[in-house]
């Protein structure tokens, strides 16, 4: 099971509608981040059954229709996603921007009504908010390694001319640390950051608290943490897809929009 750490007051709460399943969390000013699980969708095994990937073998036809299942139930007409390659690349996303069209791990906005997708089955969802501006980034071991979240922090700062600190983020579902052993060769990759033991649990071959790695990085930015949705994906196979229990499997969905005012 995945580290808890105590949040602040606000709570994510599951959602049931149009036979999708799924988690929200009112962060004010419109602002909705959620989480998809895998209930509802029409995907056949081993990508049962709201698949939202279009790069592991489903079929074509079964994605598009769970990504309009997905805008049908939080009623938008726009949802923009990117084709991850676990980089540390960040796109600025608008209405023009096709689905899986660029190659980057974040992405961000200041539009309203512009839904944001990013593709999870273990990876940590990071979710940026405040001021009229919605991120997410996938941050895996390898865009944990990379600093992706502090990467989407800069991009969004600098392009929209906001200051970190009027920023807060939350974290989606992540394999937990008590299921996520790495190796030396991955352990020593962290070496610079400022405490990799507050992350790096163990002796021998360590575990990996993503979680943490990424809180380690965002708190001194100035950054405020709102309640994390800490479920772990390994853990639930009735909820989530897990690449590192299933091997082939589905992505689950983490998204985030702005309603207008």
């Amino acid at each position: 099971m995945p580290n808890q750490v105590p949040g602040p007051k606000s709570q994510w709460t599951k959602y049931q509608r149009n036979g999708l399943v799924y988690y929200g969390l009112k962060a004010g000013a419109g602002i909705e981040p959620a989480f998809f699980t895998r209930a509802g969708g029409v995907s056949k095994p081993p990508c049962d059954s709201l698949n939202l990937s279009p790069d592991i073998g489903d079929d074509p036809d079964a994605v598009a229709r769970n990504r309009a299942l997905v805008m049908q139930t939080i009623g938008v007409t726009n949802l923009a996603t990117v084709r991850q390659v676990h980089s540390s690349e960040v796109v600025y996303a608008d209405e023009t921007t096709q689905p899986d069209a660029l190659q980057a791990d974040g992405l961000f906005t200041d539009h309203t009504g512009l839904a944001l997708g990013i593709k999870v089955a273990d990876c940590l969802p990071v979710y940026i908010f405040g001021r009229g501006a919605i991120g997410l980034a996938h941050a895996g071991w390898r865009g944990t390694r990379d600093r992706i979240a502090v990467r989407l922090v800069q991009a969004i700062t600098q392009r929209l001319g906001l200051e970190p600190q009027a920023l807060s983020y939350a974290f989606g579902p992540c394999i937990g640390s008590d299921c996520y052993e790495v190796g030396p060769e991955v352990a020593h990759e962290f070496a610079s950051f400022p405490n990799p033991s507050e992350f790096l649990l163990g002796s021998g071959s360590a575990r990996l608290d993503l979680r943490a790695a990424n809180r380690q990085l965002l708190l001194p930015l100035g950054l405020t943490e709102c309640a994390g949705l800490n479920e772990c994906p390994h853990c639930n196979p009735e909820t989530f897809f897990s690449a590192r229990r299933d091997r082939v499997t589905g992505r689950n969905l983490a998204l985030i929009l702005r309603r207008p005012s």
